[in-house]
């Protein structure tokens, strides 16, 4: 069944290829590709990976009763410290942090606890030794084996991302909810994802 459906991709490819402009396609039903069909086989694999990504995020977001707007907030937040951890830096001044690349670039790479960690204390919490050990075993849950530089480490994906947000706003971890109620009303009532991207 799996060769069959492989077999009726690889067609598909084809077609794609020939609606592209390709001349040299290989015929239906064959197993070998040429150039412009693999390509065309690629493009098709990763739209199908984005889309199941998608999926699994907005279910994850309705899942834990996040607003769009919420969501859209948190990617930004995801995105910019993925970006941080990426280049060993700090916060850029303007919020947007390191050198880019979206949500898909991010999540590939996901987001450490240690720089999770940094997240939280950038809006000033204070973090004891107990709660940084219960914030790391809370995170433990939500993350996913990653291969990092040097060996494997576990990451926070931005499904796990969002469910850790999630608990700490429902756990109240650290005062982060008071925190963020004093915040808002210095900064006109933002809501939490908006302090941590300040």
């Amino acid at each position: 069944e799996e060769q069959r459906t492989m077999l009726g991709r690889l067609d598909e490819a084809r077609a794609a290829a020939r609606a592209a402009g390709a001349r040299d396609v290989s015929s239906d039903g064959g197993c070998s590709l040429r150039c412009w069909e693999l390509v065309q086989l690629v493009r098709m694999l990763r739209s199908d990976s984005d889309r199941a990504a998608d999926e699994l995020i907005d279910k994850t977001a309705k899942e834990l009763r996040f607003s769009v707007a919420e969501l859209a907030q948190f990617r930004k937040i995801f995105t910019k410290w993925v970006d941080i951890e990426a280049v060993g830096g700090t916060p850029a001044p303007g919020g947007e942090g390191g050198p880019g690349g979206g949500l898909a670039k991010a999540a590939s790479k996901g987001l450490s606890t240690d720089t999770l960690l940094r997240l939280l204390q950038s809006m000033g919490m204070r973090i004891t030794l107990k709660q940084k050990a219960e914030l790391e075993a809370q995170a433990a849950k939500f993350q996913e084996p990653r291969q990092q530089r040097g060996g494997g480490c576990s990451q926070l994906d931005f499904p796990g991302f969002l469910r850790m947000m999630r608990w700490l706003i429902d756990s109240d971890f650290a005062g982060i909810n008071d925190l963020a109620a004093d915040a808002a009303q210095k900064k006109k009532s933002q809501p939490l994802h908006s302090q941590l991207l300040a």
